[in-house]
């Protein structure tokens, strides 16, 4: 009886070593290459390089136009908008979908969709499964405009699987945004606000099958 005792207590004990090897092991140091140092240089080098770059990049404000500008940000403007659909439908599938980046919140939906029981609507879930192309490729475009100063406008040809979407689901609509808008950037807008209506209709609804 004691020998039996015995060996349970050194599994235990086996068990709770692996356990905090586990919950203590760091996670790896991301690498970096090394940091090369600048040869010293002259106080006069040293100011015209200090403002060298500290202007450096200043151009692509100042080229700017506010037309540019309202293009931008009616296209995040959009996006938050979407954004705002997918954290009313998945805040009880998922608590922490707000704090989210947009690419997160898409990756929540389709594990959303592939948790949802459509039962016999399985041509519903592939309609809704259609969503997630376009989705990334807004991710995409709004991620270029976030984080590249450079990236002043975009064209429809940026939008191959939105333009599909809504080709297909709304053609009548995508026939006039074809024919009347009067530039490429309001073409843009236009059918990132078709699609985004289209989204936000079928996001609705399938609120209406959930708690």
């Amino acid at each position: 009886m004691i020998t039996k005792i015995k060996k349970i207590r050194k599994r235990m004990a086996k068990v709770q070593k692996r356990f905090y090897e586990v919950k203590l092991k760091k996670k790896p140091k991301p690498k970096y290459n090394s940091i090369e140092y600048a040869v010293p240089l002259t106080p006069q080098e040293n100011s015209e390089k200090l403002i060298e770059f500290t202007a450096e990049g200043n151009n692509w404000i100042r080229t700017r136009t506010s037309s540019v500008n309202q293009h931008v940000g009616a296209f995040l403007s959009i996006i938050m908008l979407l954004e705002l659909k997918l954290d009313n439908l998945l805040v009880d599938f998922d608590p922490k979908i707000q704090r989210k980046t947009f690419g997160g919140k898409i990756r929540v939906f389709k594990d959303f969709l592939n948790e949802f029981q459509f039962d016999q609507f399985d041509e519903m879930k592939t309609d809704y499964l259609a969503l997630l192309r376009p989705l990334n490729e807004l991710l995409k475009v709004r991620n270029d405009f976030a984080h590249d100063i450079t990236v002043t406008n975009v064209s429809l040809v940026d939008f191959v699987q939105t333009s599909a979407y809504v080709e297909r689901e709304e053609p009548h609509k995508y026939e006039m945004l074809v024919e009347d808008a009067p530039t490429e950037q309001d073409k843009v807008l236009i059918l990132v606000s078709i699609f985004c209506l289209s989204a936000s209709v079928e996001i609705a609804k399938l609120r209406l099958l959930v708690k």
